[in-house]
């Protein structure tokens, strides 16, 4: 039975596309890994941006920012 978990820095998308995620998910690993697709588990889960961090910033911080080269916020 796959379980697929996919994780999504909040906002999450809306409750139609959400579907559509869940469906098209579904689609692919019945199609090509051959699961049976009553079996498939498909999982949207919300992440606070604040808890996603890259280089030392959250997800939060860096949208909100400036950058310089990939990801190097300016000094505050």
């Amino acid at each position: 039975m796959p379980i697929i978990n996919v994780r999504l820095a909040s906002p999450m998308p809306d409750d139609e596309k959400c579907q559509e995620i869940i469906a098209d998910l579904t689609d692919y690993f019945e199609t090509k890994l051959g699961k049976k697709r009553e079996r498939i588990v498909v999982m949207l889960d919300e992440i606070n941006p604040n808890h996603i961090g890259f280089a030392g910033n959250s997800v939060e911080r860096i949208k909100n920012a400036e950058f310089i080269n990939n990801y190097t916020l300016k000094d505050e």
